[in-house]
């Protein structure tokens, strides 16, 4: 089976060390123009206009947005790819991918007795803070968050520059520093910083 894997990052990369002995992976797609014409071991990372042309058996969705798997499946058929699509849905109830990633980087980490301290913008309810305390549990672990939702100032900027459409004021707001520091581990290792932090957005010519 000839497979496509699209989505060159987190998801793409831990779908690729999954693939069967039987399966031979044709290439990476990306919609990002930086990642396209690069190679990810010793795999390159196409355009999605360069599928059809590679006659792939399957392309494998491998980002996490519901959303935007949606849009790719579009993106695909449009295209004039007719084979078969699959996502990584399915799995994405039974595991986290991201939180997958985290782990082996930390495991590598540790190996190479880096030092230095770990930290995490945007906490919400703690759940990789409490992982990433547990991986690292003689480090300070900095958080920075609001720990009350987002801010109406990032929301407005959103949707301004159109990167986020669905976001409210006050979203993620069911949190609190207390509640996260219940959910650590090692919480003595924790600093919490407490404000907002704006993320630089940078619109699309």
């Amino acid at each position: 089976m000839k497979i496509i894997l699209f989505g060159r990052g987190q998801g793409g990369q831990m779908a690729a060390r999954w693939l069967p002995a039987a399966g031979k992976l044709l290439a990476f797609a990306d919609n990002n123009p930086k990642k396209q014409g690069t190679v990810l071991g010793q795999v390159p990372v196409i355009s999605p206009e360069q599928i059809p042309a590679m006659g792939p058996d399957l392309v494998w969705i491998t980002v996490l947005n519901r959303e935007a798997v949606l849009k790719i499946e579009g993106q695909l058929r449009d295209l004039g790819y007719g084979g078969e699509i699959r996502t990584l849905n399915p799995f994405r109830d039974l595991m986290d991918l991201r939180l997958a990633q985290v782990r082996l980087l930390a495991a590598e980490i540790n190996a190479a007795k880096l030092p230095g301290a770990v930290a995490e913008l945007g906490v919400y309810q703690g759940a990789l803070a409490a992982e990433l305390n547990r991986l690292f549990p003689d480090r300070p672990l900095y958080l920075f968050d609001t720990f009350r939702g987002f801010s109406s100032a990032d929301v407005e900027t959103e949707r301004q520059l159109d990167v986020c459409t669905r976001a409210s004021a006050g979203d993620f707001g069911d949190t609190s520093e207390e509640l996260v520091r219940s959910r650590l581990p090692h919480p003595e290792r924790a600093v919490f910083c407490k404000g907002h932090f704006p993320v630089m957005w940078y619109k699309k010519s």
